[in-house]
């Protein structure tokens, strides 16, 4: 089942959107505007055809069905503030990037996190993963609200996938093996970490991460001289 909510007052946008790419003079229903979309080559960064000048007036997105996310799929849907995804397993990249009133995420099945899937989402404040075994580069960039992460599964944190997030305090990795580049560059607020797993941690993984005071390291064999290097002076 698929569940959408847009406020109404955005059907008229939705409307001229359509009639302006289609140079179409017509009037249209609710019920008709996925279909007259579908046709739509939007250049939402994905390529292709799809629902994206409808996507960007969606407030809440649930679907039990959907096993996959597409590349920018909601991408700059600055309306959307929930989703809910119980049966997706791939979120593709830049999926979600941009949506800055995004608040609450639902992704329990979800193995693989795209590169750049939530970047610049500002309003997220909480990640839980139970799945994910996989966090791409870039994934939660700028999320500067985030505060808490739980990744119990996950073994790869790519490059940069947790930079500039400002606010966060608080991260879960019990079975990350490997720390990409700058991952946690700049996490101003973040005190302390534990990687009981972590063999490999990359160059400035905690660069400039200003509140440090503490480390755990237990299994790494290959760290980066600048990994640990807690601020830019």
């Amino acid at each position: 089942m698929t569940k959408i909510i847009t406020d109404s007052s955005n059907y008229v946008n939705i409307a001229s959107a359509i009639r302006a790419q289609t140079g179409t003079s017509e009037s249209f229903k609710p019920s008709q505007m996925a279909e007259a979309i579908s046709g739509i080559e939007t250049g939402g960064g994905g390529g292709g055809n799809e629902d994206a000048l409808l996507a960007r007036t969606i407030s809440v997105y649930e679907n039990s069905t959907a096993t996959a996310i597409g590349n920018f799929a909601f991408a700059s849907c600055t309306s959307l503030t929930s989703v809910s995804l119980p049966a997706v397993t791939t979120i593709g990249p830049y999926a979600f990037q941009y949506c800055s009133a995004l608040t609450t995420v639902s992704l329990p099945a979800a193995t693989s996190i795209g590169s750049n899937a939530f970047q610049s989402c500002y309003a997220l404040a909480t990640v839980n993963l139970p799945a994910a075994t996989s966090i791409r580069a870039n994934a939660f960039a700028y999320c500067t609200s985030l505060t808490s992460v739980s990744l119990p599964q996950a073994t790869s944190i790519e490059g940069y996938a947790f930079g500039s997030c400002s606010r966060l305090t608080t991260v879960s990795l019990p079975q990350a093996t490997s720390i990409g580049v700058y991952a946690f560059l700049s996490c101003t607020s973040l005190a302390s970490i534990d990687l009981p797993a972590a063999t490999s941690i990359g160059n400035g993984a905690f660069y400039s991460c200003s509140a440090f005071t503490s480390i755990s390291l237990p299994a790494a064999k290959s760290i980066d001289r600048k990994s640990t290097r807690l601020n830019s002076s």
